[in-house]
């Protein structure tokens, strides 16, 4: 008895590791939770598991420490990640040559990700490779309208759909499913967390007939909620939208001369000025430190012009944030940065004669001095 309890626990702590690797490092305990039960349903309908009373929270503890930390993160729930790399090393190492593990991984899975995090047919991204009957079960189950996924920190199944087949098959495996995604897609569904992905997919499939044209069909809109969703992206996200255009022998001048674009495309523009503009004044090195007033005003007017420029070349008018860059005060700037630089000094003296000042003696030093004389 004590034997077959002991063998189904070490089961469980490996169902445990092996569906946590599945899903990424920093995952919470709820999703943990949903992709484990998934998994030992699967095993006890499968394999010959048992399902044991609070299997889960008895495998989390006893790997706690050893094999996973939680991470508290401010919030209620915090996320678990490997107590130490080496582990993900021996998983990776166990999952390469374990084709029946990945089948029942692949099998259970509830979130997306558990299919391509990890796992892969492509050989230029760095993860564990899937032979070609393992692609074909993952392609079906990816076709399965019925399956009931679980969205994984995306607001889109269906971008995280696209994201699967690119991630697994690549844009010419799987360029007919591609297509249907992107023809079918909720364009206002692509947003900050999932539009650098959307992006690499555009740039791939420049060259592939079926997804080029699902993707010039609905072009506008497209482009759009790409410039829409990269308000907290650096800048050069814009300039890489921009060169979409070119990517795809798309005129921009039409797109922006329509009544319709121009507006939206402004207010994406401003929206991102007004988040950023005071992180970017805060980078020039000589708005915050100079102590001469003609340079820091020429930092000011090159920041001013590179404002301006930056929406021009985008046809658009200057944002009303550049107001705030316009009415920065080289001469007040100049006096706050020599005080601030005075203050520092005051306390860089402190600090030096503090160094050089007779240093009190400890109990220690005093009974030694005593005894010394």
């Amino acid at each position: 008895t004590f034997s077959r309890i002991n063998k189904a626990w070490f089961a469980s702590l490996a169902l445990t590791m092996t569906t946590f690797f599945s899903l990424g490092y920093g995952i919470n305990k709820e999703e943990l939770e949903l992709a484990y039960l998934s998994r030992l349903s699967y095993d006890v309908q499968n394999n010959g598991y048992k399902n044991e009373p609070n299997s889960f929270l008895r495998s989390v503890k006893s790997l706690m420490g050893s094999f996973l930390n939680h991470v508290s993160n401010g919030q209620d729930f915090g996320y678990f990640t490997l107590f130490n790399p080496s582990i993900g090393d021996y998983l990776i190492g166990r999952l390469s040559v374990d084709i029946d593990e990945r089948k029942r991984i692949f099998s259970s899975a509830v979130y997306l990700c558990q299919l391509y995090g990890q796992f892969t047919g492509r050989q230029d991204r760095g993860k564990i490779a899937l032979g070609s009957t393992e692609l074909a079960e993952i392609k079906n189950i990816l076709l399965d309208e019925k399956r009931p996924w679980r969205v994984y920190r995306k607001p889109s199944l269906y971008v995280e759909k696209l994201e699967a087949y690119y991630e697994i098959f690549g844009i010419e495996s799987a360029e007919n499913e591609i297509a249907k995604l992107i023809s079918e897609l909720d364009c206002t569904e692509i947003s900050f967390s999932n539009n650098n992905i959307f992006i690499e997919i555009l740039m791939s499939s420049h060259e592939s007939k079926n997804i080029s044209n699902a993707i010039v069909e609905r072009w506008d809109e497209i482009v759009l909620s790409l410039f829409e969703s990269s308000f907290l992206d650096s800048r050069e996200i814009f300039d890489i939208v921009r060169n979409l255009f070119d990517l795809y022998k798309m005129s921009y001048k039409d797109f922006i001369d329509d009544p319709k674009n121009k507006p939206a495309l402004q207010e994406a523009l401003d929206k991102w000025w007004e988040q950023n503009v005071d992180d970017i004044i805060e980078s020039c090195d000589n708005i915050k430190n100079s102590r001469k007033s003609e340079e820091i005003q020429s930092e000011i007017d090159f920041v001013y012009r590179d404002a301006e420029e930056f929406n021009l070349k985008f046809g658009l008018k200057a944002s009303p944030s550049f107001q705030k860059i316009k009415e920065l005060d080289s001469e007040e700037i100049m006096i706050e940065n020599t005080l601030k630089r005075d203050d520092f000094s005051i306390e860089e003296k402190s600090l030096a004669e503090d160094e050089d000042a007779p240093k009190e003696m400890t109990v220690e030093q005093r009974i030694d001095e005593l005894f010394d004389r």
